[in-house]
């Protein structure tokens, strides 16, 4: 009898440790030590606190004033309004035969949020890709209005996956797991190679960069620029990765994608350093005057 309690129990704990792995694997991998002393040599990195910081050091000290008051958590419980759409957005389908046809040319798809797919030089490129349903470690929170106007399984073969940064709107598990049996190369910046290695991304197929250094492959360049965010998984271990936006160029066209980003003296110095552009998506839909630090007003 002893021995049948005992096996159920070594069962039963088999199971939770199951349970417990799962629940945990969207939280991703912290950098290692290896890494830490790696982000030292990163002038955006400070040491002391083992963090990556802004170019205004400080700058989150205000919002989080605000946004961890009482009122602001009462405002967040109660919901707000017009948070979600009345009905469903409208959606055009794109012609994926003509996406396909690669040339030197520059097409590009919105996928919703921050994520869209770009045609480059022959090249194919998905950007902050989500296609699971909630942005968020658990299914139940942080919903999204709507499936994506693309399957995930209906894209195009995909050259390169570029990050901005590791948030869940941004870095989707499932979806990086959907491409861990592909060729698909990923560009990131600073310590997001490490949630990428522990979804079953060989480190081989990961690039990662810090501001102003370049990825160079044979159809297009990405260039990792600043911006002004910050980065975390499990609401604790804050900006032990770096944020970025991100200059994609090839011999032709040029386009700039801010991923997240409050407004400051960057966006000028990126512009001057390597604009102009041929397109620009910025952030610009997830504005409250208590964040507005991180994001940008309209």
């Amino acid at each position: 009898m002893n021995s049948i309690f005992y096996s159920y129990k070594k069962q039963a704990g088999c199971i939770l440790l199951f349970l417990l792995c799962i629940a945990c694997a969207p939280l991703g991998t912290r950098p290692s030590d290896e890494d830490v002393k790696r982000f030292t040599s990163s002038k955006n990195y400070n040491a002391e606190t083992a963090q990556f910081q802004n170019r205004i050091p400080n700058i989150m000290e205000a919002m989080n004033k605000r946004i961890y008051s009482w009122d602001a958590i009462k405002e967040w419980m109660a919901g707000v309004e017009q948070g979600r759409p009345p009905q469903r957005m409208p959606v055009v389908r794109s012609d994926l035969n003509a996406f396909k046809d690669k040339g030197e040319g520059l097409k590009i798809i919105w996928l919703g949020h921050s994520s869209f797919l770009l045609s480059m030089n022959g090249a194919v490129i998905l950007v902050d890709p989500i296609f699971s349903e909630a942005a968020s470690p658990v299914s139940f929170a942080v919903k999204r209005f709507q499936e994506p106007p693309i399957p995930l399984s209906s894209l195009p073969p995909i050259d390169y996956i570029l990050i901005s940064h590791d948030h869940y709107d941004h870095l989707d598990m499932k979806t990086v797991q959907y491409f861990s049996d592909h060729q698909t190369q990923f560009v990131v910046p600073l310590g997001i190679k490490g949630h990428l290695a522990g979804w079953g991304i060989s480190s081989d197929r990961v690039v990662e960069k810090d501001w102003w250094e370049a990825a160079v492959f044979p159809q297009v360049t990405f260039t990792a620029t600043p911006a002004q965010h910050f980065s975390g998984r499990d609401g604790i271990h804050q900006n032990e990765t770096l944020w970025a936006s991100w200059v994609i160029q090839s011999d032709n066209h040029k386009v700039y994608f801010s991923g997240d980003s409050g407004y400051d003296t960057h966006f000028k110095t990126i512009g001057d350093k390597m604009g102009p552009f041929d397109v620009v998506f910025l952030d610009s839909g997830q504005y409250n005057q208590k964040w507005r630090e991180v994001h940008m007003m309209p």
